[in-house]
């Protein structure tokens, strides 16, 4: 660990020749990239300087007023301030907002976000601009935000409805449960009465003057914090966020003050039963203290509670993965919450009948745990920890600002600047090792006491009697059996054995890009790219041609299955829990999906552990296996899926879209019971090997690599895999779907479905092949968005947001959809739904204004930008270039593309699209 000043950070003061601290008392180090200040009104400021994006910054005014401020009868006013302050200011007169963010490229709701919690009000601002002027009047901005509002009732009246909508569009299962614990955990207290969102009656019943009084009381300058981290000088922004906040008055009165009771003691418990759920979930809750880390001796505290976690998440993984419990899911983690608590919890969910089976053993687990943990169950956890630090300062340089600002803002309740991410793990090193497996036992004891907690069991409604309290009684083991021994030593030294005969070079080719490609002779697909722009990461992508477009009637619903045993990956000769451990002290992270017409393996790994990457796709493509448990736990959530979609607006109105989309094209339905059902093991592998070992093979590697070792490994790994064809022409076949002609209007009524409408006006839109008219898609998506956002949420107080989507096809010409979709109240669909349309014709006939024209070029300008220095865009885009007939030259003509953008381009895609001929409307209510 670094030398650190005790007492130059608040820490104790030791004299020269006074006894020397113990590490675990010396304060953390504070990132020395960090200026701060605290400014002249009473605010605080903090600065970094981090150069990425080039020419970026993100900023954050964060205000410690949340719901927890609010009197009774000031429910919901801090959330509904939030919404107001981008109605209006005094620097932002209505419009003016929205047109500076537009003017540097940029989007509201996208790039700039707002958000109340219990505790806290946060405002980021994210620009590609870091100019000292664009920076000025960020500020101006915030500053507005803290003490200049603009107050008028047009506007008050106007966002009521928004939040109104809001408080609907959330009135789901998870918010009704959240309520429901909090109440049961923490009777009486502000964080279990105060939700952010409020009530409906004080929503309704707030004035202008009782709004302001509130404002004026509680959003004090010292408060508040203002956050920069971006392309800047520190010191002139904590300059010129003097200048800007030096204006902020005192607080009028007194502000906000109260006292929680002490939470309850002993066993709780709490049984809910609700109409959308479709299995049980059975879980537990502690509120414990959450203390802010200050020094070695509290980061110390922090590791031994999430070593203890780890253990746990990997013990229920196993379980699970072994058939050992009838869980399709299970979590545990902790969580701040507010006023210096956190909620420990464990969460598992299996079917609705197993629930006492579920109760049972997640309780048996937590209770083994608590009363053993092998040491080396600590030790692979702390090599996991370490690992993932090391990543963690490897991945810092090209870390998006937003993400360096997210982690400055949640340290402000500390008080502190935090340490920088290197700090952290040289302080990692030598505390993990010294971490002992009783410290990590007692202290999860400690904090996830069975005998202590609340237990929460939710079973779908209405609710057998006295099922509840029998889970409930199955949670917590009353047996005094021996605790189980749950810890294997992991035996794998590698994922695969080298293989004897590496393949060789078919062809080869380099192109100016500095892309060099090659067919490898067994048929493979290559595709190699340098990058520095993410050093010490490399990115992998492998596509496999084939999957679900191949899908008939009998084979319907194969590759849902099969490509689990790539997303939990297992083989012949190693189990899943075997591939996990052994990868729980390597830099690799891998995933697998199913895409429309293909399977995508992705691996993010630095340049050491690479070699292991390519194992790892080696062996999945050579001899994947489908356990039995995760065939298992598909199959369990594909038919809560079908029960949830039968009460499930949602669910419902997706459903039908997809099907008036493709022409009811067997592919694009959700599986039914009887064919997920009947997807045994023997036919669901036998479609995977078959994906796997004769399907087209196209691989690309971008970052940090030379490309002659990433060449050689491919060689070595891919090229020794038995020969494939270079493409199958039966896919091309079957890109066609049999589509019909529109309008297409559509009502579904669901029963026992919340109180709320979900409406989707949707056209069908260009074909993804032609990269022109995409853009110029995509560039009326951004506008259609904004103009829908003042059209039919702030002007006529529909819907709380209305979500514009272009979602082009890559395997369907016809499937390609540009989308519009929001909640609304039962009675208003109908006028939500004629909205859109008439906001999509009027942006259809009239075109865009310049001023939007511009705006959208600026805000794709710089998405396809930073797009182009990622490697991760180049390893997904470069491993498809074949399999799409592409070619590099069409990549890198991307840009040209944008800068062409015109009012005439966008108007002539949108007249195309935005016709009654192609246009589907499906709108779902309760029944």
């Amino acid at each position: 660990m670094p030398p650190v000043s005790a007492g130059a950070r608040g820490g104790a003061e030791v004299g020269p020749g006074g006894p020397t601290p113990s590490p675990e008392t010396v304060p953390l180090p504070v990132d020395p990239a960090v200026e701060s200040a605290t400014l002249p009104s009473g605010a605080m400021c903090w600065a970094r300087r981090h150069a990425y994006p080039p020419g970026s910054v993100a900023l954050c005014l964060r205000i410690a007023v949340g719901s927890l401020c609010e009197a009774e009868d000031e429910r919901g006013f801090a959330h509904l301030l939030e919404h107001l302050a981008f109605r209006g200011t005094a620097h932002f007169p209505p419009g003016a907002l929205e047109a500076f963010f537009a003017s540097l490229g940029t989007h509201l709701g996208r790039d700039h976000t707002a958000q109340t919690g219990l505790d806290q009000t946060t405002f980021t601002l994210v620009l590609p601009g870091a100019s000292a002027p664009v920076v000025s009047r960020a500020m101006t901005c915030l500053a507005d935000f803290a003490f200049r509002r603009r107050f008028s009732q047009e506007d008050l009246d106007s966002e009521r409805r928004v939040v109104l909508e809001e408080m609907r569009s959330r009135s789901g299962f998870r918010a009704r449960l959240r309520r429901d614990v909090l109440a049961a955990l923490w009777p009486g207290s502000r964080a279990a009465d105060r939700h952010p969102l409020g009530t409906e009656e004080s929503l309704r019943a707030a004035s202008l003057d009782r709004l302001e009084a509130f404002f004026r009381r509680e959003f004090r300058p010292e408060r508040a914090a203002i956050v920069v981290v971006g392309d800047i000088d520190p010191k002139g922004v904590l300059e010129s966020a003097a200048l800007h906040f030096a204006g902020w008055p005192a607080g009028t009165g007194a502000p906000s003050s109260w006292s929680d009771p002490e939470p309850p003691e002993g066993a709780l418990s709490l049984v809910v039963a609700d109409s959308e759920l479709r299995e049980a979930e059975v879980g537990a809750n502690w509120l414990v203290a959450d203390e802010p880390c200050r020094d070695v001796a509290g980061l110390r505290a922090q590791v031994v509670e999430s070593l203890g976690v780890w253990v746990l998440n990997r013990r229920l993984a196993t379980a699970i993965q072994s058939g050992e419990a009838p869980l399709r899911f299970a979590r545990a983690g902790v969580a701040s919450l507010a006023s210096g608590r956190a909620i420990a919890s464990v969460t598992g969910a299996g079917e609705a009948g197993q629930a006492v089976s579920v109760a049972r053993s997640l309780g048996g687990l937590i209770a083994d745990q608590a009363g053993s943990v092998h040491a080396g169950e600590v030790e692979l956890g702390a090599r996991a920890a370490l690992t993932e630090a090391r990543q963690a300062v490897v991945a810092e340089p090209a870390r998006d600002c937003r993400s360096v600002l997210a982690d400055l803002v949640r340290s402000l309740p500390g008080g502190r600047t935090p340490c920088s991410r290197e700090q952290r793990l040289e302080i990692l090193k030598p505390l993990v090792g010294e971490i002992t497996s009783e410290e990590v036992r007692a202290t999860f004891a400690e904090r996830f006491d069975v005998g202590r907690g609340l237990v929460v069991v939710a079973l779908p409604d209405p609710l057998p009697p006295g099922d509840g309290a029998e889970v409930v009684g199955a949670f917590a083991p009353t047996s005094s059996a021996p605790v189980a021994t749950r810890w294997a030593p992991a035996r794998l030294e590698r994922l695969a054995a080298l293989p004897t005969s590496p393949g060789a070079v078919a062809a080869r080719s380099d192109d100016p890009t500095g892309v060099r490609s090659a067919w490898l002779v067994n048929g493979v697909r290559v595709h190699v790219r340098e990058m520095d722009e993410r050093r010490g990461r490399v990115y992998v992508t492998a596509t496999l041609a084939g999957g679900r477009i191949r899908e008939t009637a009998p084979t319907w619903g194969l590759t849902s299955a099969a490509v689990q045993a790539l997303a939990v990956p297992a083989a012949r000769s190693v189990r899943s829990v075997e591939i996990r451990d052994f990868l729980a002290g390597k830099a690799v992270e891998f995933h697998a999906a199913a895409d429309e017409d293909c399977l995508r393996l992705t691996l993010a790994c630095d340049p050491d552990d690479v070699e292991v990457g390519f194992q790892l796709i080696r062996l999945l493509l050579a001899q994947p296996l489908l356990e039995v448990e995760t065939l298992r736990r598909w199959r369990e959530a594909q038919l809560s899926r079908w029960d949830e979609t039968a009460a499930s607006v949602e669910l419902r109105v997706a459903e039908r879209s997809l099907c008036l989309l493709s022409g009811g094209d067997l592919r694009f339905r959700f599986l039914d019971p009887d064919h997920v059902k009947g997807i045994d093991p023997v036919r669901a592998q036998t479609w995977l090997e078959e994906l796997t070992g004769a399907g087209p093979l196209e691989v690309a590697v971008a970052g940090d690599l030379p490309a002659s070792s990433t060449e050689d490994l491919a060689l070595r790994y891919l090229g020794s895999l038995p020969a494939r064809p270079r493409s199958d022409p039966r896919i091309d076949g079957l890109r066609e779907l049999a589509v019909g002609i529109g309008p297409f209007d559509e009502s579904i009524e669901v029963p026992g479905a919340p109180d709320r409408a979900v409406v989707t006006v949707g056209w069908r839109a260009e074909p993804w092949r032609d990269a022109a008219r995409r853009m110029a898609t995509q560039a009326a998506e951004r506008i259609l968005s904004s103009r829908l956002l003042r059209e039919i949420r702030e002007r006529r107080g529909l819907t709380y947001t209305p979500e514009c989507s272009f979602s082009p096809s890559r395997a369907y010409p016809a499937a390609s959809v540009l989308t519009v979709a929001c909640y609304t109240a039962t009675d208003r669909a109908g006028e939500a739904a004629d909205a859109v349309r008439e906001t999509a014709r009027g942006l259809a006939e009239q075109g865009p204004t310049e001023e939007e024209t511009a705006a959208a070029r600026r805000q794709l300008s710089t998405v396809v930008e930073r797009a182009r220095r990622d490697p991760r865009y180049w390893s997904r885009a470069l491993s498809e270039l074949d399999f799409r007939g592409l070619s590099i030259a069409a990549m890198e003509a991307v840009p040209a593309l944008v800068e062409a953008l015109d009012e005439t381009s966008i108007r002539d895609v949108l007249g195309t699209i935005a016709s009654e001929t192609r246009r589907m409307t499906v709108i779902g209510v309760p029944a």
